[in-house]
């Protein structure tokens, strides 16, 4: 009656009927896992079987079963959100979708999923009082929860299918580089050997943000990654650093580099389930990493000033610092990618458009 079919990562579902022209009709579902695929082939040979479903005349984007659920935008997020978290999507990316979301059903109202219609969403998304990077993120996010209420069937298609997406204002990392990694750790330094002086810390206490920072730019570690690193996540022997969660909760191994090797050697070493940075009484024991996270960016800041940077790096600078260095000594978008654990290479590709010696060097050996 009806096959499925894979062609270029999509799935089709394709009917045959003898007595009808084509006799073959191949409908595409517009999901790209095997798992969705068969999830709509059920709803849709059911209803075919049924003749409640022509193949031939009905858009099976747009179909609807007599059965399917009326979920209000408020629901169908709550129910997202528990998906998403059972997926293993980071909580920061879940309360950034909580954000988005509650952000627009506060504009339009609790509607029903059914209602949306292409205009209502683009007014809210494209809204002249909002940046241009705004208006990419409103649809991004959106877009990828209303793909999942389809696939769910709690609606029969996006509206935003059709639509594309705002332009993005394309704003280059706020990199840094050895100099400036030089300029800051003076700074640590600095601060502490004054409160060292005049009594007011304990020995290794605040000079440990300095090797925080330098190992950042070393290894290109984010900064809830810092807060998360104990001696056990460190394998010595094979040159090994064990990332446990990343940005998006997988686990990966970063190469330790002689400078970064560099820096552990001067950390005051401790058992495995210490915390490689932090103060003296900070390193044992649980620890809050947002929060420590926060205050390791805000000391970053305190002492970029304090160096006379007017630039405004971050601590998240420290990594495109270390992308940026890659790819000014001629690395590949490909290995870049691979050494800051980047999901797109297209996030890689920004690294070796802002590094000039390598285009240079091809345009010193033609002239």
């Amino acid at each position: 009656m009806a096959s499925l079919i894979k062609q270029s990562g999509h799935y089709y579902l394709q009917f045959y009927d003898s007595n009808r022209r084509p006799k073959r009709k191949k409908v595409a579902l517009g999901v790209t896992t095997k798992h969705d695929a068969e999830k709509v082939e059920r709803r849709l040979t059911t209803a075919y079987a049924n003749g409640k479903f022509d193949p031939w005349t009905d858009n099976p984007r747009t179909f609807q079963p007599e059965n399917r659920e009326h979920l209000s935008l408020s629901t169908a997020l709550d129910r997202f959100l528990e998906d998403k978290a059972e997926e293993g999507l980071a909580d920061k990316t879940l309360d950034t979708y909580q954000g988005r979301v509650g952000r627009l059903i506060e504009t339009i109202g609790d509607k029903q999923l059914e209602t949306l219609t292409p205009s209502l969403l683009n007014d809210w998304i494209r809204a002249e009082d909002v940046t241009d990077t705004t208006r990419h993120t409103r649809y991004r996010y959106i877009s990828a929860f209303l793909n999942h209420c389809v696939k769910q069937e709690w609606l029969g298609e996006n509206p935003l299918e059709n639509t594309n997406a705002p332009s993005k204002e394309e704003n280059l990392p706020k990199t840094m580089y050895a100099e400036d990694l030089e300029r800051v750790c003076r700074a640590v330094r600095e601060d502490y050997e004054d409160k060292r002086d005049r009594g007011l810390c304990d020995l290794h206490e605040v000079i440990w943000r300095g090797w925080a920072f330098r190992f950042a730019f070393y290894t290109g570690l984010r900064g809830g990654e810092l807060a998360r690193l104990r001696f056990k996540h460190i394998d010595g022997d094979r040159g090994l650093l064990y990332v446990m969660k990343q940005k998006n909760n997988k686990q990966q191994t970063v190469p330790l580099t002689s400078k970064a090797k560099e820096v552990l050697g001067e950390v005051p070493d401790g058992p495995p389930q210490m915390h490689v940075f932090g103060g003296p009484n900070s390193r044992m024991g649980s620890r809050n990493y947002t929060a420590w996270r926060n205050n390791l960016s805000r000391a970053f800041r305190k002492y970029r000033k304090t160096a006379g940077i007017e630039r405004p790096i971050s601590l998240h600078s420290l990594r495109h610092g270390f992308c940026t260095a890659l790819a000014e000594a001629g690395k590949s978008a490909a290995t870049i990618k691979e050494c800051a654990r980047h999901a797109s290479i297209t996030t890689s590709m920004i690294y070796v458009k802002m590094s000039n010696e390598h285009l240079k060097k091809e345009m010193e050996d033609v002239f």
